[in-house]
């Protein structure tokens, strides 16, 4: 309603079916299908161990951790997913020092985001958990720096792979994939020895043996940045 009575001539747009264009767009389509089911079996699967091996009750207390770091996550990338339209457009036009300096800021953000955040919540965790949900929510230490971990290698990932898939590169479906399997073989192997630390760390293994080198291997290699200036200018920079 809004279009017909703001730009009724939109309605009049009169498109033809491309079948070879369709046909171009149904192999991505397919990969990013397939990439976003991999993050479903890596970061979607977890309450279920729980509430079957360990039982429901756990589940708010593991969620609510869980979520205070990737509630931090979700800013820290945030300047990275708005970017991938400017990285697209200099891609297209050519111009890759552009690319570069995009995403190494943006990398550099978003880490400074999440070691802040991960600093205070490496000290005040606890407190500000009792703050938030009351006493008895903490689930404690071990599990929190675990997800600050995983978290803050998905902060660097994430902002890599989403400016590389900028530039239509949409190879990380398989990756994906099998950081999945691996997550939901090791948790089921790890929850019964190590309750909630089992599955916390079951996710950061399978991520650490293949999203978390492959997603900043792939994408400084798509990107034209070398290993070592990435180094200098987000390490030590």
């Amino acid at each position: 309603l809004y279009i017909k009575n703001r730009k009724p001539e939109l309605l009049k747009l009169k498109g033809n079916w491309n079948a070879q264009y369709a046909r171009q767009m149904l192999q991505p389509s397919l990969h990013a299908w397939l990439t976003s089911l991999g993050a479903f079996l890596i970061l979607r699967t977890d309450t279920y161990f729980i509430a079957v091996i360990t039982g429901t009750d756990n589940i708010p207390q593991y969620h609510a951790s869980y979520q205070l770091v990737s509630n931090l996550w979700q800013l820290a990338i945030t300047l990275g997913a708005v970017s991938s339209t400017f990285i697209s457009q200099a891609w297209q036009a050519g111009d890759t020092n552009a690319v570069k300096r995009i995403t190494i800021r943006n990398v550099r953000i978003g880490l400074s985001i999440m070691a802040t955040g991960v600093a205070f919540l490496s000290v005040s965790g606890q407190e500000l958990m009792t703050l938030w949900l009351g006493s008895d929510t903490f689930i404690g230490y071990s599990v929190l720096t675990v997800f600050c971990i995983l978290l803050t290698l998905q902060t660097q990932r994430g902002i890599l792979v989403t400016a590389s898939r900028a530039t239509e590169d949409e190879n990380y479906a398989l990756v994906n994939l099998v950081a999945g399997i691996l997550n939901v073989a090791l948790t089921w192997l790890l929850i019964g020895k190590l309750g909630l630390l089992g599955v916390s760390l079951g996710t950061l293994i399978a991520q650490l043996l293949t999203n978390s080198w492959y997603g900043v291997y792939r994408p400084l290699r798509r990107l034209k940045i070398s290993f070592i200036y990435y180094f200098n200018k987000v390490c030590l920079g």
